[in-house]
């Protein structure tokens, strides 16, 4: 591709001149000022929003730096050395006749074409001013460079990138075995090499049911899409589909069953952590981590989120507590907290980031307020030095603010809430391990006698089914992290087995006849 300089100087210019050329009905920039010292002197560093006028409501940030870094620029408008004053004249704001005067729509529709127009006109682009060759020449050049890039790959995630990577040696360790070129087998695409290579896999390992050996295949067609940088024939994934069914099962016996999708409610949740405080005898190596699994299953169950999006993802600059003024005189101050949740599981290279917001709660057995406040005091990760609840609800909102934002201190706002251990103590930056989280929560549901071996995804499950009862479609679909925009994700994943309706009321009681 040709250098900038190559690119048609007019196009370039105009271009230019386009980004510096404010909007039609654009906002000015805030004027930013440093935020007015506070009267109240209940705790150091408190300051006002930076946006707060004597009849707006605004937020107070406490333990933010009184000597910031501001924009010394922020008072000065953005100039555009290109561009010149306009000459066009002033348009009269005298009413005309009526036999003059045009219909609002007539003139918006006209002004916006006009508008349209000069824009294209101001892109440079088909100038007549342009050499033809040279525009030719560049576009030319630009469709070899992109010839010569090939197909662009996707963006996975490390998940899976993680899972791709041992089916891919597998499959190199069934070509050396089989004595094929392990790049031109996997280009052939032939339907009658993956199944020599499905049989070779299941035959070799400890693989006892269906939907392990269909997960497989579905890993090793991403492979063979980035080894191949194209997408399988669907003929191939079709014949391989209904051959593992009908063929490869009943060879080996293979268990098609599926997996019980149960669901924990509240209830549930209150029964585990009883146990979990109470009456469980383990030994955990520190006991941060009995608290830690209390607070993840108590947020986990309260958005329906997944666990990989909590366990070692979240850092403390991904929390914020908000204190609120009490609901009536004489109360003390209503404590909030939000978590963003941004490491949610990717669609399309995109993830998309969630922020559920928390209230204290009269059962303090899964309060996550008093949870993570447990944790931060634990830490000493606030700003302010906070050591204990009543330093906090101390506080008094200032009368036009409506509410107080308590800030971390600026090494702890990078590291994560969910922590390992190194030794006997806690790590400071090591993040806790979602298999060291699964194996504790199998542990606690075998102690409590569960029949069934407890997974993180049944508090998922079960928060999802209040959710749809609760909210609509698009709603639950927004907090669940489903994309496809209908409920067919949540009833083949999350819909319990179990009918719970009464159908057997519904069916045999008498119709009703309506009166018109």
């Amino acid at each position: 591709m040709p250098p900038p300089s190559k690119v048609p100087r007019r196009a370039m210019q105009r271009r230019h001149v386009r980004r510096n050329k404010p909007s039609i009905g654009s906002i000015a920039p805030t004027i930013q000022t440093p935020f007015a010292r506070s009267t109240l002197e209940v705790a150091r560093g408190v300051d006002r929003d930076q946006h707060e006028t004597d009849g707006q409501d605004s937020d107070v940030d406490i333990g933010t730096d009184s000597d910031g870094d501001y924009d010394s620029n922020h008072d000065r408008q953005s100039r555009n050395p290109h561009r010149k004053a306009s000459s066009k004249p002033t348009k009269s704001t005298r009413p005309l006749p009526l036999e003059q005067q045009e219909s609002d729509s007539d003139i918006d529709s006209s002004t916006e074409s006009e508008s349209d127009a000069e824009s294209f006109a101001e892109s440079g682009y088909f100038s007549g001013e342009e050499n033809p060759d040279e525009v030719a020449g560049f576009y030319g050049s630009l469709i070899a460079q992109y010839a010569e890039e090939g197909p662009i790959m996707a963006n996975h995630g490390e998940n899976t990138k993680k899972m791709t990577r041992p089916e891919e040696r597998r499959w190199i360790e069934f070509c050396r075995a089989a004595k094929l070129e392990q790049h031109e087998a996997m280009e052939a695409c032939k339907a009658s090499i993956f199944k020599a290579y499905l049989f070779w896999r299941t035959r070799n390992s400890r693989i006892k049911k269906e939907s392990s050996i269909m997960t497989y295949w579905n890993v090793l067609s991403m492979v063979y899409a980035e080894r191949t940088k194209r997408y399988m024939d669907g003929g191939v994934l079709y014949d391989i589909g209904n051959w593992i069914h009908t063929s490869l099962t009943p060879e080996f016996d293979l268990d098609t069953s599926k997996k019980e999708k149960s669901g924990l409610f509240v209830e549930d949740l209150d029964l585990i952590l009883h146990f979990h405080y109470v009456r469980d005898e383990e030994l955990y190596t520190h006991e941060r981590l009995r608290v830690q699994l209390a607070l993840i299953l108590i947020i986990a169950g309260a958005t329906a989120t997944r666990p990989d999006a909590l366990i070692g993802k979240v850092l403390y600059k991904h929390i914020e507590f908000q204190l609120f003024p009490p609901a009536a005189e004489g109360q003390r101050p209503r404590l909030g907290l939000v978590w963003n949740l941004e490491h949610v599981k990717r669609s399309a290279g995109v993830s998309e980031k969630k922020v559920f917001g928390f209230h204290e709660e009269d059962t303090l057995l899964h309060d996550p307020v008093l949870h993570t406040l447990g944790l931060a005091f634990a830490d000493d990760a606030f700003l302010n030095g906070f050591s204990g609840p009543e330093q906090i609800y101390d506080l008094v909102v200032p009368p036009r603010s409506d509410r107080l934002r308590l800030l971390w201190k600026r090494d702890w706002a990078e590291r994560p809430i969910f922590r390992t251990t190194e030794g006997l103590q806690m790590a400071l930056d090591k993040a806790l391990t979602y298999s060291k989280t699964r194996g504790h929560l199998i542990r606690l549901g075998r102690a409590l006698g569960y029949a069934k071996k407890l997974e993180f995804y049944d508090l998922r499950r079960g928060s999802g089914k209040k959710l749809n009862e609760a909210l609509t479609p698009e709603e639950r679909n927004k907090s669940m992290g489903h994309r496809l925009g209908d409920s067919s994700t949540y009833v083949r994943y999350y819909m319990g087995d179990f009918i719970g309706s009464d159908n057997q009321s519904i069916v045999s009681s008498p119709f009703k006849k309506t009166q018109n």
